[in-house]
């Protein structure tokens, strides 16, 4: 097995595969099903919410002030997108968030993860809901009729929830 040391001597550079894409698409799932939120994208750098989509960020922190939704106001600053809606709609931005802290074995083993509420938010175009899970954290953002949120997310080549990443 060549090191990573013993790749960079001899100039050999390696390109990633299907087989990795699948891996890192699995690590990211299982990584936020087990409230771990992931340092790095599989593109070797993090994505963050409020870094890849800025303007929207800004729409969705001031209805969640209007809505007084404390709890996934706090939340928002450090939501990074781990994957997209994969389906046929052409202005699907929906996309999946790392859990925004880790479980404990009671939660995790005895309680268990299930869809917790639906926050429809007005944001003034297009359908917007926050989803968060029985604990509260936020598990996804839920956009429909927005093209601009769509085309940023396929741009950044953030994976689909079937692990491609391009449509």
């Amino acid at each position: 097995m060549p090191t990573l040391a013993g790749i960079r001597e001899r100039g050999v550079v390696e390109q990633p595969d299907a087989a990795d894409e699948v891996r890192a698409f699995t690590m990211a799932a299982l990584a936020a099903d087990l409230g771990v939120r992931p340092a790095h994208s599989r593109f070797g750098r993090p994505v963050r919410f409020r870094d890849a989509l800025p303007a929207f960020y800004g729409e969705i922190e001031r209805a969640l002030q209007a809505e007084g939704v404390t709890g996934v106001l706090e939340q928002l600053p450090t939501l990074e997108i781990i994957d997209r809606c994969d389906c046929d709609e052409r202005g699907c931005g929906t996309f999946h968030v790392a859990a925004s802290r880790p479980l404990n074995q009671v939660e995790m083993n005895i309680v268990g993860v299930r869809h917790g509420e639906s926050t429809p938010l007005d944001v003034g175009r297009g359908l917007v809901v926050v989803d968060t899970d029985n604990f509260g954290r936020v598990t996804g953002i839920e956009v429909l009729d927005r093209l601009d949120v769509a085309a940023v997310l396929k741009e950044l080549r953030v994976p689909t929830s079937s692990g491609r990443t391009t449509r």
